[in-house]
C-alpha cells in the first residue's frame, strides 16, 4: 500500500475517533457563576486546541520520518540484493567453470596438464569460497541494516502511537467540554425561563399594588370627607345643645313665674292660661329639640359606624399592601 495513503488513513482514523468536526459552542449568559464557568471552558478549549495542533503536527512529522526510513531501507535492501545477486551469479559461473575443469581433469592424459587443471580448480574454489563469504557478509550487513531500520521504524511508530494517544486524550477532553457546555446551556435556559416567569409575576403584583394604592387613596379621600362631615355634625350638635340649655333656662323661669301666678290664681287666671299656653308651646319646642338631638345622635352613631367600617377597610388594604410589598421584595431577592 502507498505510504501516503497509509498516512492519510491513520490521520482520518484519528479524526473519526475524536468524533468532532466543529468546536463546542458555548452559549452566552449574564449570570456571574455561569459566566465564570464558560470562561474557564473557553480557556481550556483553547489550550486543548493548541495541544491537538501540536500532537497533529507531531503525528505528521513522525509519519514522514517513518516513510523516509522505509524508503531508505528499501533503497539499501535493493542495493544489497543487487550485490548479493551479482556475487551469486559469479559463484554460479565459478561453479560451472569448476565443473567444466573437473570434466577436463578426468580426460587429461599427462601429469602436467592434470596438475595445471587441479591448480586452476583450487584457485576457482578459493575464489568461490571468498565470494560465498562475501555473500554471507553482505547478507549479514543487510540484516543488520534491516534490523536497525526496523528498530528505528518501531521507535518512530511507538512515538507516533504516543502522539495519537495524546491526540485522542485531547479529543476526550473536547467531548467532556461539549457535555459540560450542554449542561450549562440547559441550566441557562432553565434560569431564563424562571427569570421570565418571575418578571411576569412581579409585573402582575405591581399592577395589583397600583390598583390597591389607588383604592387606598380613594379611601383616604372618603375618610377625609367623613371626618369633615362629622366635624360639621358635631358643630350642629353643639348649637342644638346650647339652644336646649337656653330653652331649659327659660322653662325654669317660666315655672317660677307659674308658682307666683298660682299664688295669684284668682287674680291672674287669664295670665295663667296664657302662661300655660306658652308652656305647652315651649314643651312642644323642647320635645322637638329632644327629637332633633336624638336624630343627630343617631346620625353621629351611624357616621361613627361608617368611620369604623372604612377604618377596617383601610387596615385591610394596608395589610394587603404590606403583604404584596413583602412578596415583591421576596421575588426581587429570589431573582437577584
Amino acid at each position: 500500500m502507498n505510504s501516503k495513503l497509509v498516512r492519510i488513513l491513520i490521520l482520518a482514523g484519528v479524526a473519526v475517533g475524536c468524533g468532532q468536526a466543529t468546536p463546542p459552542q458555548i452559549a452566552p449568559t449574564g449570570e456571574p457563576g455561569l459566566a465564570s464557568q464558560i470562561s474557564e471552558l473557553r480557556t481550556e478549549k483553547a489550550e486543548i486546541a493548541s495541544n491537538m495542533a501540536i500532537a497533529n503536527e507531531s503525528i505528521n512529522l513522525l509519519q514522514g520520518q517513518v516513510d523516509d526510513l522505509k524508503s531508505t531501507n528499501d533503497q539499501i535492501r535493493v542495493l544489497y540484493d543487487e550485490q548479493i545477486d551479482e556475487r551469486n551469479s559469479l559463484l554460479r559461473d565459478k561453479d560451472a567453470e569448476i565443473a567444466r575443469l573437473e570434466t577436463r581433469l578426468e580426460g587429461t592424459a599427462t601429469a602436467e596438464e592434470k596438475a595445471a587443471l587441479e591448480a586452476e580448480i583450487t584457485k576457482l574454489e578459493e575464489e568461490a569460497k571468498a565470494d560465498e563469504e562475501k555473500v554471507q557478509e553482505l547478507k549479514a550487513r543487510m540484516n543488520a541494516v534491516k534490523a536497525d531500520a526496523n528498530a528505528r521504524v518501531a521507535e518512530m511508530k511507538n512515538k507516533m502511537e504516543n502522539a495519537i494517544s495524546q491526540y485522542n486524550a485531547q479529543c476526550d477532553k473536547i467531548k467532556s467540554l461539549e457535555t459540560k457546555n450542554g449542561e450549562l446551556i440547559t441550566k441557562i435556559n432553565s434560569l431564563e425561563t424562571s427569570n421570565k416567569k418571575l418578571k411576569e409575576e412581579v409585573a402582575a403584583l405591581k399592577t395589583q399594588n397600583d390598583k390597591l394604592t389607588k383604592e387606598l387613596e380613594t379611601a383616604k379621600k372618603t375618610i377625609e370627607e367623613l371626618t369633615q362631615k362629622i366635624a360639621q355634625l358635631e358643630g350642629e350638635n353643639t348649637d342644638l345643645k346650647s339652644k336646649i340649655e337656653v330653652t331649659r333656662e327659660k322653662l325654669d323661669d317660666l315655672q317660677t313665674e307659674i308658682v307666683k301666678l298660682l299664688a295669684r290664681n284668682q287674680e291672674l287666671s287669664d295670665q295663667l292660661s296664657a302662661a300655660k299656653d306658652r308652656i305647652d308651646n315651649l314643651e312642644e319646642d323642647l320635645q322637638q329639640a329632644n327629637e332633633a338631638i336624638k336624630n343627630k345622635d343617631q346620625q353621629i352613631k351611624n357616621k361613627d359606624q361608617q368611620i369604623d367600617q372604612k377604618q377596617r377597610e383601610i387596615d385591610q388594604l394596608k395589610q394587603k399592601n404590606n403583604d404584596l410589598q413583602n412578596q415583591i421584595n421576596n421575588q426581587n431577592q429570589a431573582a437577584g
